[in-house]
């Protein structure tokens, strides 16, 4: 009898061990069932093509090298625009540091704050960038692409659109500036490109 007393508190000890044991397996369980559906949830929050303006391109944002990202060439792009403006008997464009270094904030802007529109998530129109770069201008405007990657479907898919259209072919524009990201987005396995064109006439 004495010896079955001596056995129960260790038993008891053994017991609440093994509970603890459990315990534990079963939060951090959950906690890994919590991980995954947070996970699952940045996924798929954003899933639509975000080549329709205005979409978030959150998603799309990997940490990928550059060797094997795609190559815009900004003169080839400006090639394509002043030689459209040419067929249709308007002057060229050119090319201006100033609006170049606005697109590039634009393009940073956007990066940043997770955004692919004319507008930050304030509100806030792309104008502001112009002036910030001593661009004073009479008219301005802003042309956005996303996931093209070479110049030709980046300027054909400007020609198509009716308002990124009106944009290159306005005569009253004098000077245009280029910035584009091709190694930050990926979609699916494959690289692609965020390309920022800004147009500009200054003011006497």
């Amino acid at each position: 009898m004495q010896s079955i007393r001596s056995k129960v508190p260790v038993i008891f000890i053994i017991g609440l061990i093994i509970g603890a044991g459990i315990l534990f397996f079963n939060n951090q369980f959950f906690a890994y069932l919590t991980d995954i559906q947070s996970t699952l949830s940045i996924l798929f929050i954003h899933s639509e093509d975000p080549r329709v303006l205005g979409k978030s391109i959150s998603n799309y944002q990997v940490p990928v090298s550059t060797a094997d990202a795609p190559q815009i060439s900004y003169d080839k792009l400006y090639a394509l625009i002043n030689g459209y403006r040419r067929e249709n008997k308007l002057s060229t464009l050119t090319a201006h540091r100033a609006l170049e270094q606005s697109a590039a904030l634009k393009l940073l802007d956007m990066q940043q704050n997770h955004y692919w529109t004319h507008k930050d998530p304030q509100g806030k129109e792309s104008w502001y960038l112009f002036e910030q770069v001593g661009y004073h201008y009479e008219k301005a405007g802003e042309n956005l692409s996303f996931g093209y990657t070479t110049e030709w479907k980046i300027f054909e898919e400007w020609r198509k659109s009716p308002e990124h259209n009106a944009q290159m072919l306005d005569p009253k524009y004098e000077h245009m500036g280029l910035a584009a990201d091709c190694s930050t987005y990926a979609q699916g396995s494959q690289k692609t490109c965020i390309v920022v064109l800004h147009l500009g006439k200054q003011k006497l």
